[in-house]
This record gives structure tokens, C-alpha cells and sequence, in this order.
């Protein structure tokens, strides 16, 4: 059975979160254990006895929800004490999955409350997933962003994701052609058709290889030219999860997520899985200890 954390604070997002896990557990065999973490940003206004009372009762309604709309799923609940981001991660060491609501409502809210979810996304020791404020059941199919280096853990979590809900999994690759492209007179020797058919080859090759170990997932591919993270967060209104993989090559604005997850999080058109490689893992572990120790 898996461990799935839930981050719930009381908001909106938390409880969109929340109704996103209880709706996975309807086909994913898991418990629910939910976390809240207390937080004294500013001690001279308030004090830990003044606002745990808040966080035990957020977490004693966050289980009666479970309990209420979905009985046999087995729950437990956790209040932590400390910097959110920091004992999310730390907690998430022995999780299957953490799930976190991303508050979208306006762009001032988005850059106070977005950067937890980035920051879970980036370092978590286990996959991610952000669930927008706004989230409803979708249809949709499970969506993979295939990049061009391979990916396989995020694969095969969209694989099983997909096979669980009985859906089909929909590849989507997004190429874009130079930027100077359609070029002047001057550079008119531009390879269009070589550049596509290669990240076409690309796109064929992960939909091969899932379709030869799954044979009987139904599996659709789409190869998209443009703007990689308007293509992403277009074509993901129309999927009940995304999926993109962590690969730990992001600079440092991207807090090691890397530029596709890190902006397509910022947008989120649906539940978003940002899935880690185990290099990725390695590397933010690595990260975290050089913050530690200075």
C-alpha cells in the first residue's frame, strides 16, 4: 500500500489537494497521511500556543473529510513544527507520493504562496504533485511530457497512473524551430525538416518503448512545435494529470527543477507530477547539505 502525504493548512488549495488524493485512492490501493506543519514566522505577534489550536483543528477536519467521502481509506495525521518546505522534504523521505494545492487566485498570491509548491517540486524526496486551486475530476487522459534525454522514472509513473485509471496515456513532445525561423534571404538553408524528424524520432522511440512493455495500455503520441511551455500548459487542459520529469539540471532560479517543470508549475493547467530522477535525487540531497552546513 502506499504512503501519500497530503500538505493541508486550511486553504482552498489544501483541500483541492485533498479531494485530488481521496479521488486517486479510488484507484490506487493507499492511505493518506496528513501533514500540517506549524510555522512561527514572526514570534513577536504570535506564539506557538496561540496558533497550534489552529493547525490540530485543520488536521482534525482534513480527516473527518477522508473519513466522510471515503471510509475505507485508511488516514493518519501529523503536526509538524518548523519551516514548511523543510520538514515536507524531510517527511517525504519514506512517501510514495506528496501531494500540495498551488493557489492561483491572483498573480500577488501566486508569488507568496506558489513558492512552496516549486520548492517541494525540487527537492522532495519522493514524486510531487501540485494541484491547482481550482481543480475538478477531469476525464482527460494521463498526459507525459517526453523530453529528449530519457526519463524513465517519470514514464513509469504516468504508465501505472494511466493503467490504474483505465485511461490512455497521451505522449506529447514539443520541438520549436530556431528562433530566427522563418529566416530572412539571407540564412534560407535553415534543416526545418531534419530538426522535426529528429524530435520526431524522439517522440517514436518512447512511444516503442512504452508500447512494447505495455502492449495493452492504449497509447497516443503528439509532436508539438511552438513555445514549449504554452504548448505544455495548453495541451494539459485536456488531461486529468500531467506528468514531467525532475532532472536536476535547472540553474539556480529553477531551485534544481529545471525549466519545463519549474514554468509549467507556475501554470498549472491540471494536477502536475513533477517525478525525480534518481540523479535528481542525488543532487538535490547534495544541495540540501551544502545549505545545511554553511
Amino acid at each position: 500500500m502506499q504512503q501519500v502525504i497530503v500538505a493541508v493548512d486550511g486553504s482552498p488549495a489544501s483541500l483541492a489537494a485533498l479531494d485530488w488524493a481521496i479521488e486517486r485512492s479510488r484507484h490506487i490501493e493507499m492511505s493518506i497521511d496528513l501533514v500540517a506543519v506549524l510555522w512561527i514566522p514572526d514570534a513577536a505577534f504570535q506564539t506557538e500556543t496561540e496558533l497550534r489550536p489552529f493547525y490540530e483543528k485543520t488536521l482534525q477536519d482534513a480527516q473527518e473529510h477522508v473519513r466522510r467521502t471515503a471510509p475505507r481509506v485508511k488516514t493518519s495525521a501529523r503536526l509538524l513544527r518548523g519551516v514548511p518546505v523543510n520538514e515536507l522534504v524531510d517527511y517525504s523521505a519514506t512517501a510514495a507520493l506528496l501531494v500540495v494545492g498551488s493557489d492561483k487566485s491572483s498573480r500577488l498570491r501566486a508569488l507568496v504562496y506558489g513558492t512552496i509548491p516549486l520548492r517541494l517540486a525540487a527537492l522532495s524526496r519522493c514524486p510531487v504533485v501540485v494541484v491547482p486551486r481550482v481543480w475538478k475530476q477531469h476525464p482527460g487522459p494521463v498526459m507525459l511530457a517526453v523530453g529528449e534525454e530519457p526519463a524513465t522514472e517519470a514514464a513509469d509513473f504516468a504508465v501505472a497512473e494511466a493503467t490504474a485509471r483505465g485511461v490512455v496515456l497521451d505522449l506529447i513532445h514539443v520541438w520549436a524551430a530556431s528562433p530566427i525561423y522563418p529566416v530572412p534571404v539571407a540564412d534560407l538553408h535553415y534543416p526545418y525538416t531534419t530538426v522535426r524528424d529528429a524530435h520526431r524520432d524522439v517522440l517514436d522511440t518512447e512511444s516503442e518503448r512504452i508500447h512494447a512493455a505495455h502492449p495493452n495500455l492504449p497509447v497516443t503520441h503528439q509532436l508539438k512545435e511552438g513555445p514549449q511551455i504554452h504548448v505544455l500548459v495548453d495541451a494539459g487542459e485536456h488531461a486529468q494529470l500531467l506528468v514531467i520529469g525532475r532532472t536536476g539540471k535547472g540553474i539556480l532560479r529553477e531551485l534544481l527543477l529545471g525549466s519545463v517543470a519549474h514554468d509549467v508549475l507556475l501554470n498549472p493547467p491540471c494536477p502536475v507530477a513533477v517525478i525525480p530522477t534518481h540523479a535528481a535525487l542525488k543532487k538535490a540531497a547534495a544541495a540540501r547539505a551544502a545549505a545545511e552546513g554553511s
